[in-house]
């Protein structure tokens, strides 16, 4: 991790000298100002005409040749966008999963089944299963 060209290492000795930027901006304490926003005002169009609630944004500054390619080109491009989880497919394993770390010695332990009351085990019997919430590799 370098910051302002300097490698920096990570140690909470040094967080106090290393991990302050020179505009006193502290990186560990993360705050609605620094997150990433768009700079300029944008334009929202459909992508899909069968289905007017995907919607993507261009910029409004944008050169009109420049916008109107910008929107074939996306709309050429639409497989690459997911609205839905069913839509994501073939996602690697290995970059959607990670490792549950799990101590060895304890052993899983079962526990008595608790009854509902009459109110949730009305609202847990009403209730629809959401489509497609699971995704399978």
């Amino acid at each position: 991790m370098t910051i302002q060209n300097k490698p920096m290492d990570i140690n909470p000795e040094k967080v106090e000298e290393e991990m302050i930027l020179d505009e006193g901006l502290d990186l560990w304490i993360i705050g609605p100002d620094f997150l990433a926003s768009p700079t300029e005002e944008l334009e929202a169009f459909p992508i899909n005409p069968s289905d007017p609630t995907q919607m993507l944004q261009v910029g409004k500054k944008l050169d009109e040749g420049i916008k109107k390619e910008l929107k074939q080109f996306l709309q050429k491009n639409t497989y690459v966008f997911t609205w839905k989880h069913n839509d994501m497919v073939g996602i690697e394993p290995s970059i959607a999963c990670h490792p549950l770390k799990v101590n060895p010695k304890v052993h899983p332990k079962i526990h008595k089944r608790k009854p509902l009351s009459t109110e949730r085990y009305g609202a847990l019997k009403n209730n629809k299963k959401v489509e497609g919430a699971c995704i399978i590799f």
